[in-house]
């Protein structure tokens, strides 16, 4: 992972899921912590961003990862949560990015899953070339390791790891289609409108 102590770097933990009383997902709390690894091996400005809009008990996701960062190592993350599937993960998360680098060229380190880490890194790749300037942003990735929480499923089909590794799958071969380019950019918009960032 190069660094450039000269420039800020941005940490995006995407939220996987929250228990049925709020608490994190195995899977989310992976991510917060593998966010703290990359925190902590990075040196000059960082910043922190958690990612995730779906809600139970009225807390995001975001909300969720970021009181547990700050519980575990008394550090603050910045709470994203209006996105609620990968590519408004990755719309939001670069606006966010813009906000925080205020202008510089700035690293964005994003940290997800490894069933859906490449569909992430696909999102926010197009999401750099739709809603910023390409060359202000430098792209880099971090998978947790491989966690599984039953208690997390949010759709009647996902009924073991399988099933939802099955899906994962189906939903990769649709990124790659639209996120494609030269029409990744296109390809970025159609899934916005089609599933916006907020879920009613």
């Amino acid at each position: 992972m190069p660094q450039d102590n000269n420039i800020p770097v941005i940490i995006i933990g995407i939220g996987n899921g929250l228990r049925p009383d709020g608490s994190l997902s195995a899977v989310s709390r992976e991510v917060a912590d593998s966010v703290f690894e990359v925190y902590r091996i990075m040196e000059g400005e960082r910043h922190v961003v958690f990612s995730g809009g779906y809600k139970v008990n009225s807390i995001t996701e975001a909300e969720a990862m970021s009181k547990y960062f700050n519980e575990r190592y008394g550090l603050l993350g910045h709470t994203e949560k209006k996105s609620y599937r990968t590519h408004n993960n990755a719309i939001e998360g670069i606006l966010y990015a813009k906000k925080l680098s205020d202008g510089r060229k700035a690293k964005i380190v994003v940290v997800d899953h490894p069933e859906h880490f490449d569909r992430t890194k696909l999102a926010f790749k197009a999401a750099i070339e739709a809603y910023s300037d390409k060359d202000k942003f430098y792209l880099d990735g971090v998978k947790t390791k491989e966690v599984y929480d039953p208690e997390v499923f949010r759709q009647p089909q996902w009924t073991d790891k399988k099933s939802f590794s099955a899906y994962e799958k189906r939903r990769m071969r649709l990124y790659k289609t639209l996120l494609r380019k030269p029409w990744n950019k296109l390809g970025l918009k159609f899934l916005k409108r089609i599933w916006p960032s907020h879920r009613q």
